[in-house]
């Protein structure tokens, strides 16, 4: 180990007995007033993004939220700033680079409390994306934004086309080569 990854390895240990120590105390303390639940958001690839978040979405929207429970989800460089935007204005997403290395810290043992708050995908989200309607919509301003970026390729409203999204390697091996 070469003296940057010791130097992690110890703010990751810090963190996490500051997690003990102070934080987890601090959320058994308030759970009869406040339910606070930290997650992280999947973030740094578009499909996940968008489909970990709208199936959040559509559960809270059939299922309803507990007025006493405060989720804080974060997460850091979007795959799709447009996306992400539209995602903060209707759920509780921070981007932080610091929230989300000390979630992201926390998670082995926030996973093992009810403080954690996943964002699953698990291919069976039937019900989310069948009974809920969907979450987000473009703002006005947005939807002229669309008009004049279709108009500059030489389109229409009234044309028809189609949006794909096509998924290989190339950009994992780009952005995440890890």
């Amino acid at each position: 180990m070469n003296a940057s990854e010791n130097a992690k390895t110890i703010l990751r240990v810090l963190a996490r007995i500051a997690l003990f120590v102070a934080v987890l105390p601090l959320l058994y303390l308030i759970e009869p007033f406040l339910k606070i639940r930290l997650g992280l958001m999947y973030t740094q690839r578009i499909g996940h993004l968008a489909a970990n978040s709208e199936k959040q979405l559509r559960g809270w929207a059939l299922d309803g939220r507990d007025p006493k429970e405060r989720v804080i989800l974060a997460g850091v460089e979007p795959a799709n700033r447009q996306l992400y935007a539209m995602l903060k204005r209707v759920m509780p997403a921070y981007e932080s680079r610091i929230l989300s290395w000390l979630f992201f810290a926390w998670r082995p043992i926030l996973k093992r409390t009810r403080f954690f708050h996943p964002l699953p995908w698990n291919d069976r989200e039937y019900r989310e994306f069948n009974l809920a309607p969907p979450s987000l919509s473009f703002t006005s301003d947005e939807h002229e934004r669309g008009r004049r970026a279709l108009a500059e390729m030489g389109l229409t409203e009234n044309d028809w086309c189609v949006c794909l999204h096509a998924r290989d390697a190339a950009y994992l091996d780009a952005h995440r080569p890890q």
